[in-house]
């Protein structure tokens, strides 16, 4: 499978710290990531979130339900269950941020709180 110019986003950069860090799989990592930046973006494209849940069977809560929808696939949706630590993620965070590339594809700007949040509620 070849994966073209695709102007990936958030979910990518917020990846990328966990597949060098901890050396996941950038597939498994960025199903960690996916319920929190698609709750995250939500409010910036509303229809499009709504194509994702609908199509996904995704009901109710949509970070829970996507999370759901993850571990079904028998995922390992915390951070910590892969080998992360409280005092990694606010770096983590700057690192991910500074991937302008993807981070500036992102319907909705995230700062690097935002993302380090997005690492607690993972974790």
């Amino acid at each position: 499978v070849c994966l073209g110019p695709v102007n990936t986003a958030a979910g990518h950069a917020l990846a990328y710290p966990l597949g060098t860090r901890l050396k996941l799989p950038h597939g498994l990592a960025n199903a960690i990531i996916f319920p929190h930046v698609l709750a995250f973006n939500a409010p910036a494209v509303p229809e499009k979130t709504a194509r994702i849940a609908e199509g996904l069977g995704l009901k109710g809560d949509l970070r829970l339900a996507a999370q759901h929808w993850c571990q079904q696939l028998g995922v390992k949706m915390r951070l910590s269950e892969n080998g992360a630590r409280p005092d990694q993620l606010a770096g983590w965070a700057a690192e991910a941020h500074a991937i302008r590339r993807l981070m500036d594809n992102n319907p909705r700007d995230m700062s690097v709180a935002e993302v380090e949040a997005i690492y607690r509620a993972a974790f």
